[in-house]
């Protein structure tokens, strides 16, 4: 089973990124993603990418309404030649807290930004060397650009995608599909295997095109309990957003959901966090001591694509996410 190691980090410095990225490497991890989220992705994987020889890397996911397109083509054939072949571009349209309070960017019409903005990269790279690229849409107009590096191998562009749109629009342009740390098999047949299909006959393709990777959240300790409280964290993270909370109630969690959910809006994290019970600890996460955790992964088996194994440095400290990777990278190690 290929494995994959997800990185959300705040403080965590670059060097140790790296380092963590070179362990993957050596475990036999089949590729690291770095998260924009608190920091961007670039420099980070920049390092990555002189630090390692094998493994896949890329952007898990980068935003793309504060990040021009072309720009986006140009950093990622830089970290795609930088590498030998190796650079993954995800993109994801964040939230509009993220992109309007933080970036002070506009967020609005984001099929459109997120379709056209993957037209360009793909359009950039595809173009021959010499040639002008040339794009007419509806946001974006680029006139005679000339790339300056002809690939060899162009980089692929995943989609972080959630509602049915976005999920067809995956299907219909992207490389590849990211799904967030929440999810089940039901959801999958339900919500994402159906759009996905609808979007892949729009542009004559079979779903086998699309790649899939999927985060996971992973605790891991020789102390149970512990390694079950920082999973709770991590799916309290996951219990602020409205597509999550969906997520837990399709899979028969409803009353829980609207006890955390208050909780939550009174910022009572505390609570919340005791709200989540064993029971969906077990259901959405993998959890436990090392060998307890070796064989909760075997249920993910038959899941499509690569596991992001991860945890979310929410009411957890940053040194115990690091410590955790440390033990995720340990127990999987091939």
């Amino acid at each position: 089973m290929k494995l994959s190691l997800w990185l959300i980090t705040q403080k965590t410095p670059i060097s140790k990124v790296t380092e963590l990225a070179e362990k993957a490497e050596k475990n036999g991890f089949d590729a690291v993603w770095f998260a924009e989220a608190w920091r961007e992705t670039i420099v980070p994987l920049t390092a990555i990418a002189m630090k390692t020889k094998t493994i896949k890397f890329g952007s898990g996911v980068g935003q793309v309404f504060p990040n021009n397109p072309t720009t986006l083509a140009l950093q990622g054939t830089n970290l795609q030649e930088l590498s030998d072949g190796r650079f993954v571009l995800g993109l994801g349209l964040s939230t509009p807290f993220v992109v309007e309070n933080w970036y002070g960017s506009h967020y609005g019409r984001p099929l459109r930004q997120m379709r056209e903005s993957i037209e360009i990269i793909k359009g950039i790279q595809t173009s021959k060397s010499g040639n002008r690229f040339n794009y007419e849409g509806e946001l974006f107009k680029i006139k005679k650009y000339k790339s300056p590096v002809e690939l060899e191998k162009p980089f692929p562009v995943y989609m972080a995608a959630i509602g049915p749109k976005m999920l067809q629009l995956a299907g219909e342009i992207a490389d590849g599909l990211v799904i967030g740390a929440l999810h089940s098999p039901r959801y999958l047949s339900e919500n994402v295997y159906h759009n996905l299909k609808i979007g892949a006959e729009r542009s004559g393709r079979n779903l086998d095109d699309l790649n899939i990777i999927y985060g996971q959240i992973c605790s891991i300790s020789q102390n149970r309990k512990e390694a079950y409280d920082r999973a709770r964290k991590s799916i309290m993270y996951t219990a602020q957003y409205p597509h999550y909370q969906t997520v837990m109630q399709q899979e028969g969690f409803t009353e829980e959901v609207e006890a955390i959910s208050q909780a939550l809006e009174q910022k009572d994290y505390d609570k919340a966090a005791t709200l989540i019970t064993d029971k969906m600890v077990d259901h959405f996460s993998i959890a436990g001591e090392p060998d307890e955790c070796k064989e909760k992964l075997l249920r993910y088996s038959d899941y499509p694509g690569i596991p992001m194994l991860t945890l979310i440095p929410f009411k957890v400290s940053e040194e115990e996410v690091i410590d955790n990777m440390e033990l995720i990278l340990e127990t999987f190690k091939k």
